[in-house]
């Protein structure tokens, strides 16, 4: 068994079925072809292309298929969008796909979040007379109008806890206002829109309004 040509002709024997009885023969044909080309049948080469025709006639066709029908249906959630981009990455390489192709480029426009998907479209480098032709372009400019997002929540965030503080020192109760956008989530927790939501200061009275300028 070690040598790669009776290998391949005792792997054969044990393939069965009408289906199997061309392939089998092509085979055998190449086989001959290249013990009589001068390739001698101890070498290795023998079973490396036995190997990968087996593999690209009946395991990779189905294994590429499903993984193509993974990568359309990716949808960028709630692990992140790092997580999203090397999962789509890593099932068009199975699938076998150009990540430069434009056909995978939508795809990978489709998968993400709708504001981002949106904010990156509407990028200023992203024009009809100069569109970007490769998947890189495209990764780089998700990242940076995500990490835009992310930058603008910290803000709000400083700006909530600075409202909140004022809040504590008048002794003033929030009002509760209702938003049309209350209780969607954010596009960092899988909702489908950039948070845009602005926050608005308490309402003083003149007499709060002139102990904040004495202060």
């Amino acid at each position: 068994m070690s040598n790669p040509a009776i290998c391949i002709t005792t792997a054969l024997t044990y393939m069965q079925g009408n289906m199997m009885e061309p392939w089998k023969e092509e085979q055998m044909t190449k086989l001959e072809a290249c013990i009589a080309g001068g390739t001698a049948d101890t070498k290795e080469i023998h079973w490396t292309e036995f190997e990968q025709a087996f593999k690209d006639s009946f395991t990779n066709a189905n294994r590429k298929q499903e993984a193509f029908n993974s990568l359309i249906k990716l949808k960028h959630g709630s692990d992140g969008l790092d997580i999203f981009i090397s999962e789509f990455k890593q099932l068009a390489t199975v699938a076998g796909v150009q990540l430069n192709d434009h056909r995978t480029i939508y795809h990978f426009k489709q998968g993400l979040k709708s504001g981002l998907m949106q904010a990156s479209i509407a990028s200023n480098t992203d024009t009809p007379q100069n569109p970007w032709t490769t998947f890189q372009e495209w990764e780089d400019n998700a990242h940076s109008c995500h990490l835009k997002w992310v930058h603008s929540q910290e803000f709000k965030r400083q700006n909530n806890n600075r409202w909140q503080g004022l809040y504590q020192a008048l002794g003033i109760k929030p009002k509760s206002r209702s938003h049309p956008n209350q209780g969607q989530r954010t596009t960092t927790q899988g909702g489908n829109a950039m948070d845009i939501d602005t926050m608005r200061g308490p309402e003083l009275s003149d007499k709060q309004k002139a102990e904040l300028m004495t202060s």
